[in-house]
């Protein structure tokens, strides 16, 4: 395999002598992203894959059998190339989707209580023990993470919100406080103390090339609230009188 990075931080992976490798002889790769970080992957089927930051992907070197199958965990979105014959199938926690070619969104970071599945072109089935759905473009299907969860499949979400961070954004509709420190935390690898956070819910959008500070300022403009970066980054939240 080989493997090069662009300037832009897109890891392209290229594989060599495809026809060497068979069942027995295939090993997997894992691409990490640390907090603040976010990738751009070309797996060997020429499927493209943006990965967040904190988020792990888990791939073979190349696709044998009968099907394309990566496990994620985090948050990722896939382009991914179509073959009928094989199709691909993305595993987190304890879901699968399956799709042969098509544009959706995986939110599944461990610490979730949830996984959120938006689909943008195509169509993919979402299942688990407890039951499968399939879903239409524009829809989103949202899924405990207990092994017999349901899946609830809704129109009404925001594509725009969905992929934001792939197109270098924060984008806050109505989002809550503690939601928004999550994306804050992740992507500028801070610890932030969520005790006693304030019932406040925010909207807007910023670019994610924006200084911490300046992320903070722009919240703190809003309402009656106050942050403090504190040693070790940690950041606490306090709210005025």
């Amino acid at each position: 395999i080989s493997i090069s990075k662009t300037e832009d931080g897109k890891l392209v992976y290229t594989v060599l002598n495809r026809e060497i490798f068979d069942k027995s002889s295939v090993s997997f790769n894992t691409i990490e992203t640390p907090n603040g970080g976010q990738y751009q992957v070309v797996l060997p089927d020429g499927t493209k894959v943006w990965l967040n930051a904190a988020s792990s992907l888990r791939y073979p070197e190349v696709f044998v059998g009968n099907e394309r199958s990566v496990q994620l965990t985090g948050e990722a979105y896939f382009e991914v190339a179509k073959n009928k014959t094989k199709p691909f199938h993305v595993r987190s926690k304890n879901q699968d989707v399956e799709v042969l070619g098509t544009h959706f969104n995986i939110n599944s970071y461990m610490d979730d209580k949830t996984i959120k599945t938006t689909l943008l072109e195509g169509s993919i089935k979402i299942s688990n023990q407890k039951s499968n759905k399939t879903l239409k473009p524009g829809e989103q299907a949202v899924t405990g993470i207990a092994e017999n969860a349901f899946i609830h499949v809704s129109n009404d979400v925001d594509l725009d919100d969905e992929v934001a961070w792939k197109n270098g954004l924060f984008r806050f509709n109505d989002l809550e406080l503690r939601d928004v420190l999550i994306q804050l935390e992740r992507w500028y690898d801070v610890k932030i103390d969520y005790s006693s956070l304030p019932n406040k819910r925010y909207n807007g959008m910023v670019p994610r090339t924006s200084k911490l500070s300046q992320v903070l300022a722009m919240l703190e403009k809003t309402g009656n609230i106050k942050f403090q970066l504190t040693e070790g980054k940690r950041l606490k939240v306090i709210s005025k009188i």
